[in-house]
């Protein structure tokens, strides 16, 4: 387990997500790689400004109740969340573009390999600082 001290200084991701198995695997993935990692089922919690600003996001495209582009939308409008990188995901590839229109900083297909997923979000990370 963590100490606090160590879970202070670790980059924070919040992930939106409506598969559990997804959601999992992004869990135990992003964890392993060294983040401290929040669940989310749905984007409501992140249009109703419930939850502590992260590092960076990650949210499905295809969310149930709201779509994850209108999410990644009004983050990227939000006076307290616009900075912070967006990292949409999708089984479509079509999917890439209109993530981009949305303000996303990235994009992922699913599915996806591990290595691939570790290296863009530290590319994301690393041109946000």
């Amino acid at each position: 387990m963590k100490s606090p001290i160590e879970t202070f200084f670790m980059k924070q991701i919040i992930i939106a997500d409506d598969d559990p198995g997804v959601r999992d695997v992004f869990g135990l993935i992003l964890t392993q790689a060294g983040y401290f990692v929040t669940l989310y089922s749905s984007g409501e919690v992140l249009l109703n400004n419930q939850f502590t600003p992260p590092n960076l996001f990650i949210i499905d495209k295809q969310l149930s109740g709201v779509d994850g582009l209108e999410v990644c939308k009004f983050l990227k409008q939000n006076q307290g969340t616009k900075d912070i990188p967006v990292l949409m995901t999708s089984a479509s590839p079509n999917a890439a573009r209109i993530a981009g229109e949305a303000g996303a900083d990235g994009f992922l297909e699913k599915p996806f390999k591990m290595q691939a997923l570790i290296k863009l979000i530290q590319d994301i990370l690393r041109e946000s600082n």
